[in-house]
């Protein structure tokens, strides 16, 4: 038989690097690193981990290269342990560093609502198709399988009002989507129609390049028709464009959406108005109209998205320093900030107030590659929220530190 060891040293192509999406809660003896441990809690999935950091404040093990955190209940102290953005980067590096052949995760629900993970294999193992067909039509409705009823945005039609596959008309191939739309005589509503992409789960829709635009066309008549586009961008919410009147006069024609074009963007729900995350996904496409008793046709092909650019995926910038989060935070004493310099050059550390005030220059001076860590006092510092920023030339990374006294 060989050794374990052996295998892991000679094979790394065929490892997997399993991380978990939890951690650990304990009864602790006290508030510090490495204290004993009187009790075990259980375990907390990641979403419940970010908001005990958020609650008491998230510390950075040196030794272990995870986030933490201490509090103290009815006189008793508390640890939570759980891996975040950051240190499962440096797991991920691992695994790309020493050629592994991948990651596997447990369990992608553990983050609730927090996209921070998500972003993070986006960032790792992510890539973008320079041009994706969405939706053809071609003997299928594809992604629009969901009912015209299904959403709850959707209002003013009658559960009557179809989507089907039209062989006999198509912008190009040989079927497009046919969408009669009904009336529904109980009510006085305008019509809004979200027709949704797998029912608006953007975990089932193709995540694409922010740097890009989605296009259709469409064939109507009718007065006073719009459409729109509604998009999730991994940012914690879903954007939608601005309306765009539809051309009734039963052609074909064509509507766009840039993802970079901010001034075409607003919050649809819990967003902010534009495109900033890091993968976009087609949640639905919105159709407006005036009520009206008669049926409205429209016909919808060939739903396309494309890079724009030369599509080449650029080349990232080697970063010449790394900033970490100062530990403890908040604090009222002292603090500890660790920053690393991959190549030798001069670097500055300076604190600053909210209203961009320099309050302390920490470092300025010419660093060999190295890990280095920098101790702050707040002796004469009020209490607050303060920045430190790290620069190397065009480098910059800064850090957000509380005072607490």
């Amino acid at each position: 038989t060989r050794e374990y060891g052996d295998v892991v040293a000679t094979h790394p192509e065929k490892l997997i690097l399993g991380v978990p999406y939890y951690g650990n809660h304990w009864q602790t003896q006290n508030n510090t690193e490495g204290s004993t441990a009187m009790d075990y809690m259980g375990a907390v999935y990641y979403s419940s981990g970010v908001d005990y950091f958020r609650s008491y404040g998230r510390k950075w093990s040196s030794t272990y290269k995870v986030p933490w955190t201490a509090y103290n209940s009815g006189g008793q102290w508390y640890q939570v342990w759980c891996d975040d953005a950051e240190s499962l980067n440096l797991k991920y590096n691992l695994v790309q560093n020493n050629n592994l052949l991948g990651t596997g995760m447990w369990a992608l629900g553990y983050d609730s609502d927090e996209m921070d993970l998500w972003n993070l294999l986006a960032e790792k193992y992510y890539r973008f198709p320079a041009d994706y067909t969405i939706a053809d039509f071609e003997d299928t409705l594809g992604v629009f399988i969901t009912d015209l009823n299904y959403s709850g945005s959707t209002s003013g039609i009658d559960s009557e009002s179809v989507r089907i596959i039209d062989s006999l008309s198509a912008y190009s191939g040989n079927e497009s989507m046919k969408i009669i739309v009904k009336d529904d005589s109980t009510k006085t509503d305008d019509w809004i129609i979200r027709l949704l992409a797998n029912k608006g789960n953007k975990f089932l829709n193709r995540g694409l390049s922010p740097d890009g635009k989605i296009s259709l066309f469409v064939k109507t008549t009718g007065n006073n028709k719009e459409i729109a586009l509604t998009v999730d961008d991994m940012a914690g919410g879903t954007e939608i464009s601005l309306k765009t009147p539809l051309i009734n006069d039963g052609e074909w024609h064509e509507y766009s959406w840039d993802f970079q074009n901010d001034d075409s963007w607003k919050n649809f729900y819990i967003g902010n108005g534009k495109i900033d995350g890091p993968i976009v996904s087609i949640d639905a496409i919105m159709l407006y109209s005036p009520e009206q008793t008669d049926d409205w046709t429209l016909n919808i092909d060939d739903i396309n998205y494309t890079r724009i650019g030369n599509h080449i995926e650029k080349e990232p910038i080697p970063k010449k320093i790394s900033l970490k989060q100062n530990y403890p935070n908040p604090f009222n004493a002292k603090t500890i900030i660790e920053y690393s310099v991959f190549s030798g050059a001069d670097v500055s550390l300076k604190v600053y107030n909210i209203r961009g005030q320099l309050v302390k220059e920490l470092v300025n001076r010419f660093h060999s590659p190295g890990i280095y860590k920098i101790e702050f006092s707040a002796e004469n510092v009020a209490s607050g929220v303060y920045i430190y920023r790290l620069v190397c030339g065009q480098d910059i990374q800064t850090g957000k530190m509380t005072i607490l006294k």
